[in-house]
Order: C-alpha cells, then structure tokens, then sequence
C-alpha cells in the first residue's frame, strides 16, 4: 500500500473516532464538540483530497455524501440533544418487556431514544433501536464507510 492510501484511512479513521466522541459524549461543551466535528472535517477532506488523482469522481462524490451524513447527525445531537430524564428503572422495564423484541433480537420501541441500547444478554454489547430513525442511519452510515474502505483496499492492493 503507498503513502496516498495510508494517508485515506488513517485520515477517515480518525474523522470517525472524532465523530464518535461528539455522539458518545454529552457532557463536553457544545463548543469543544463543534470543533471536534471541525477537526474531523479537515482530517476526511484533507485525506480525501490527497488520494483525489482525477480519476475517481465516484468514490470522492460517494466520501462527501457520508461526511455530509455525519455532520448532520453530529449536529443534530449537538444542537438536539435527546432528553435524559428517563432513569434507569424505565430502560430496564423496556429492555425485559418481550413485546419490545422483534423476532427476539431486534430491538424496536419508539420510545426509546437511545442509538445504542444494550443487547437482549446484557453485558455481550449493543445493539440497534430499528424504531430509533438516527440508529438506523448510524448503522447504514457504518456499513457504507465498511463498503467504501473495502473498495479502496482492492484499489491500493
């Protein structure tokens, strides 16, 4: 793999783990969240723009239609915070109530806002809230980024 390709990824994986931190974490202040959204932005274009030779207009078209994605729900959970007034109490009685389990493994209930809500086994990880339209957006997000970073592997390789 040469340098361009390296510079892609290590570029995009440090934009998403930025970006993972402003969704993962409510307490810092709206202002180090934006410029950790702002920070994010520049290591992807930048990193997208370094590999950028002329001949990939699809690929690049496709890498700023994610970011675009992400920064929309970067801001949304910045400016649109969901309420945490639910206790804990409350998320537990959602998460053994059967009625909130689709065939038994996806989780569905409106009214749970969380992205990622503990698996049905609690302790063996997260799941997806299909109810919740910003997990499924989260989820599609993911395995576009999985797409995309697989092709560029086999362009590099």
């Amino acid at each position: 793999m040469n340098s361009q390709g390296i510079a892609l990824i290590a570029g995009n994986l440090l934009a998403l783990v930025l970006i993972s931190i402003v969704f993962a974490n409510n307490t810092r202040s709206k202002q180090t969240r934006l410029t950790y959204v702002c920070v994010a932005n520049s290591l992807y274009i930048g990193s997208v723009f370094y590999f950028y030779n002329g001949q990939f207009q699809k690929d690049v078209l496709m890498f700023f239609g994610i970011i675009v994605l992400l920064d929309f729900l970067a801001l949304k959970s910045i400016y649109y915070p969901h309420p945490v007034s639910i206790d804990e109490a409350k998320y537990k009685q959602w998460h053994d109530d059967p009625k909130n389990w689709k065939l038994g493994l996806f989780y569905f209930n409106p009214e749970d806002k969380r992205i990622f809500p503990p698996k049905r086994m609690e302790g063996m990880g997260w799941t997806i809230n299909f109810a919740n339209a910003d997990s499924v957006l989260v989820m599609t997000t993911t395995i576009a980024m999985i797409v995309v970073v697989m092709n560029v592997l086999k362009i590099f390789m």
